[in-house]
Parts: C-alpha cells; structure tokens; sequence
C-alpha cells in the first residue's frame, strides 16, 4: 500500500534587533536597558530569558529568540562599557630641565601627558609654574571626569643649570724680554654667568715671577652650581 507523507515546513524566526533605552557607555552604578524585538521566547547572553534586560557591568550582549515552533534566531552584539568608579591617572616620568640660554629659570618647556583608562569626558590638569628656578619640584597632575570621578598623580621635576661662566678678555700669550725676576702684568680676563659667578681665580696673579722659558696661566671661573670655564695663555720669559 502506498501511504501519504506529510512534510511540514515551520516558519523561521526572523533576525531580532535589540534597542538600548540609553547610553551605551555608563557611570559605575549606572543602568541601561536592552530590549529585543517581539518573539516566543528569548534567551540572553547573560541567561536572562525576559524580554528586556537591565545591565550594568561592561560586556557584549545579544539576545537569542525563538518562535513557537522552536526556530531560532540570534541578534547581533550590543557593546556596553562602563566607566571605572575609581580611575587611574598615571604622572609623566621624572624630568631634568636645563634652565634657558642665558638665563637662571627655566621656561616653556614640556612635562609630557598624564595617561589614564578613563573614557568618560574627563580632563586631565597639572599645577606646574610657567617657570622654575634651579631646583627639585613636585608636579601634580589631576583628574576629573564626566561621572564626578577624580585622581591624582606626583612627577619629580628637576631643573639644573648647564651652562658654565662665560670668561671674556682672555689675554693673548706673550713673550717677554725682561728679566724673569721681574713681576709679570697682563689685564686680568672678566666674567660673567647666567646664574652667579663665584669666583674668578688665576693659578698665577698679576706680578707674579716666572720661571725660565714658558709658563702656562689658567684662571678658572666658578658659578654657583659648580659650573667652570677656564682661559689659558702662555707667558715666556727668555
């Protein structure tokens, strides 16, 4: 006997979209609500099985649905970040700034940029000078954002004075026919420096005598922060 074959062909569950009654990016505490299109029942990534949902930790959600004759569908990914109550702001590294030419400051320079893993409209400030004097410094730099969320991070700042004296006048080396004996005269060299010149001292003083033949004279200038220059000339005595 030849019988009848009955074939049924079940109507497919169409694709759901999920709206998002919100932002999708939140301040800790926050809560925003997803909510699938109409269907039979529904299954979260989460394992909600209602058709909307309440979330408010960061993740990918998407909702599968299924019609009541069991054909399923799965939606795409919604993406929900949220903001960290407590982020962290990280200072520059340490810096050495070298005070400007001809000056005892230091001035328009960089410190570098603070980072953070905040994402919510924060701004990120530093309470440095225009300008420093030779010295060490503590920068600190700030936090605030968009969810009443702050931090603070410290930078070492160390400013140094690179620049030694500057030594003008340096007499010419010179020969003489006079007798050793006799007190040797040039015109002293003058100084100056961008910070404080301390001193500037020859190893041989006007009126000095030499010895036979030729002699190095080396004055040296100091500043204040250790700095030095030297000028050097020859006397020689015959």
């Amino acid at each position: 006997n030849c019988g009848n074959i009955t074939i049924t062909v079940n109507p497919a569950q169409s694709t759901p979209t999920v709206s998002v009654n919100g932002s999708t990016t939140l301040c800790s505490g926050g809560t925003v609500t997803l909510s699938s299109t109409q269907a039979h029942s529904y299954l979260w990534s989460n394992n909600a099985t209602t058709s909307s949902i309440n979330v408010s930790t960061s993740g990918n959600y998407s909702v599968t649905v299924s019609n009541s004759s069991g054909c399923s569908a799965i939606s795409s990914a919604t993406s929900l970040y949220v903001n960290p109550s407590n982020p962290t702001l990280t200072a520059p590294s340490s810096a050495t700034l070298n005070v400007n030419t001809g000056f005892c400051t230091a001035s328009q320079f960089s410190l570098g940029t603070a980072t953070t893993n905040d994402t919510w409209g924060y701004s990120i400030t530093n309470n440095a000078a225009s300008s420093y004097a030779v010295g060490s410094y503590t920068v600190t730099w700030s936090l605030s954002d968009g969810c009443s969320n702050t931090a603070t991070a410290n930078q070492s700042v160390t400013v140094v004075d690179n620049q030694p004296p500057v030594i003008y006048n340096c007499p010419a080396s010179f020969t003489t026919s006079a007798s050793c004996d006799n007190p040797m005269t040039w015109l002293a060299p003058t100084a100056s420096d961008n910070c404080t010149l301390v001193s500037l001292t020859p190893d041989h003083a006007i009126g000095s005598t030499f010895t036979f033949g030729s002699t190095t004279v080396t004055y040296t200038a100091t500043d204040n922060h250790g700095n030095t220059s030297t000028c050097v000339f020859t006397v020689t005595c015959n």
